[in-house]
């Protein structure tokens, strides 16, 4: 018996040394330098070293995130949320900001087919039942550039019950941690694609050494279109009367917040841009007219740019900083106090 155990510690020890191997190499090399959701999403170590200035976050969340809608008929709220990952931002989000205002933010966050086409899950709130002046001063819908178009076009009235999924478990940190590795490795190797485009900048618009660099996300040029299509035009109009007549019905006040891609934001300042530009803001301006509660981020945020203010977005990461959050939470809870809410 002790032979063969011998034997088969043998046999095992290559494998248990490589899988140690695998697990410190991803927690003392690559970990340390991943930042932001393009080292995440990409697991590259960029190396973009530089200090982010969290001392001026605030340190509190003061807004709950639900997945589950029987907390939104419990009670009452001055503003529900509902978006994407820039609704997501915790500490550093828009509705952190606007709850430190004095306005009471819920983040209604579904699980399941909705949890990434905020108009319709807003949509399926009111119509539904669930949402109404009942429990909601306002809803505020929030959706990304890239995705605005084909979220809006997907919009379903015919819904007759609320999508939601039970969470799905995890993997185990210790699965993360090799397969962030060996997708690391895949990268390094030229296996892999990486996910992040690279553009220099004709002034230092980012903190630190790379500031004069814009990191991004593929999907900012290569999904996200430059234009919308014309022929979508009345579709789009069609669909957001549709959200607004239903919010009005139901004595709620509506507001579409528009978060810019990265590249559409700072394209201005790119030197020697091998792509067209992107006007997918100014085409939907084009669409729903000249009107506050349709709240386009990149309108707000583009004269801080243009005044050389750095780290509006992340270097980093595909979305706004902190700065950018408190200023859109400012814009939105004046919106909130202008209509006497």
């Amino acid at each position: 018996m002790k032979k063969f155990l011998v034997k088969i510690s043998y046999t095992l020890l290559p494998l248990w040394l490589a899988i140690i191997g695998l697990v410190c190499f991803y927690y003392l090399i690559i970990e340390p330098n991943m930042q932001g959701d393009l080292g995440r999403l990409g697991k590259i170590p960029a190396k973009l070293f530089y200090e982010r200035d969290s001392d001026k976050t605030i340190k509190d969340i003061y807004y709950p995130t639900i997945h589950k809608i029987d907390s939104l008929k419990a009670d009452s709220f001055d503003v529900i949320t509902c978006g994407d990952s820039f609704s997501q931002q915790g500490l550093k989000g828009f509705q952190n900001y606007m709850a430190l205002n004095g306005v009471t933010v819920i983040n209604y966050r579904p699980n399941g087919p909705l949890a990434w086409n905020a108009f319709q899950a807003a949509f399926d709130l009111m119509n539904l039942g669930y949402v109404d002046s009942t429990n909601a001063k306002m809803i505020i819908v929030e959706t990304v550039e890239r995705s605005l178009c084909n979220r809006l076009l997907g919009l379903d009235c015919s819904h007759v019950e609320l999508c939601e999924e039970d969470e799905k478990p995890s993997k185990s940190t210790s699965n993360w941690s090799l397969s962030e590795a060996k997708t690391y490795l895949d990268l390094q190797l030229g296996i892999k694609e990486s996910p992040m485009k690279q553009l220099e900048l004709n002034k230092q618009l980012f903190s630190g050494t790379h500031g004069r660099f814009l990191y991004f996300y593929y999907e900012d040029i290569e999904e996200g279109g430059f234009t919308i299509p014309q022929e979508s035009y009345s579709k789009m109009q069609s669909n957001i009367d549709t959200l607004f007549s239903i919010a009005s019905e139901k004595g709620v006040e509506l507001i579409v917040l528009v978060c810019p891609d990265k590249y559409d934001l700072y394209q201005n300042y790119v030197n020697n841009n091998p792509y067209p530009r992107k006007t997918i803001n100014e085409d939907f301006r084009t669409v729903v007219g000249n009107r506050e509660d349709i709240v386009i981020g990149k309108e707000i945020l583009l004269p801080y740019i243009d005044r050389g203010e750095k780290d509006i977005y992340y270097l980093d990461d595909t979305h706004w900083s902190y700065k950018s959050a408190k200023i859109i939470a400012d814009t939105l809870t004046n919106l909130y106090t202008k209509k006497g809410l």
